[in-house]
């Protein structure tokens, strides 16, 4: 249970035990063949063969008065689903003082904890989305459009521990508060970044350009079931740390300060 006292930290430990517990029943929900679900996203993936990226009606499960567990569940197209059943992008929504803290894992084997702050929706509907019909539907339609989020440490004066990070259609900052969890404060345009950070923003860029060529190589390597190819990809996955395209950067940023 996320409760109001704790510390980031400690929804991080906190939520990984809950996934852990709860992914398992999701994933055997939404691909069980005789299940209702299965049945729904087959009929549909029938009807709309070509689609792609398709993401189905959030599955949420609450869990006590302030936390609900929610699963997107997604597929790259209909000959990947019938190959290897639904996927989805779990996350927890915890209803703080401040508003819905949202709490996802990331990484190749989930070891990464990223934390959005309720501030950082605020700015988000503010600077990108502008209008919104509920908080919980602008939280998901954000998981659904944002998947891969390369980040690295962009540190300040008075702020050691900054991150700067890039998604398919926003730039954010946060903080690291270990080597595994990550604190998402706001997000932010082009415009109003500094001069050091474009140079971090373009570098940000062509790493999530390799991680989406990345995506389509292993999409290719899963339709021909070559699971040597999926095996080594996973292994070389662009989830391990950036701290090395960036180290050049980093040096000049640090005798600039």
């Amino acid at each position: 249970m996320i409760v109001e006292s704790m510390t980031y930290e400690e929804m991080a430990r906190e939520y990984v035990r809950i996934y852990n517990k709860l992914w398992p029943s999701y994933f055997r929900k939404m691909n069980d063949t005789q299940g209702k679900y299965y049945r729904q996203y087959r009929r549909y993936l029938i009807k709309h063969r070509s689609a792609s990226d398709i993401h189905f009606k959030p599955l949420v499960e609450t869990l006590d008065s302030n936390s609900r567990f929610v699963g997107i569940p997604f597929t790259p197209g209909y000959k990947l689903f019938a190959m290897h059943g639904i996927g989805a992008k779990h996350f927890l929504v915890f209803n703080s003082n401040q508003g819905l803290t949202v709490i996802q894992t990331k990484g190749l084997n989930n070891d990464t904890v990223v934390i959005f702050t309720p501030h950082f929706f605020d700015r988000y509907v503010e600077r990108f989305q502008h209008t919104e019909t509920s908080r919980f539907e602008t939280i998901c339609n954000f998981m659904r459009r944002n998947n891969d989020m390369p980040m690295t440490p962009f540190p300040m004066n008075d702020y050691q521990y900054n991150m700067l990070g890039v998604t398919e259609e926003l730039l954010f900052l946060g903080e690291a508060i270990s080597d595994y969890t990550f604190v998402m404060k706001t997000c932010v345009t082009e415009d109003m970044l500094f001069k050091k950070e474009q140079k971090y923003k373009e570098a940000l860029n062509d790493i999530l350009k390799d991680i989406k060529m990345s995506h389509e190589r292993m999409r290719k390597a899963m339709l021909k079931g070559d699971e040597a190819t999926v095996r080594r990809m996973q292994y070389n996955s662009f989830a391990t740390p950036l701290h090395q395209e960036f180290e050049s950067l980093n040096k000049e940023n640090e005798s600039v300060d």
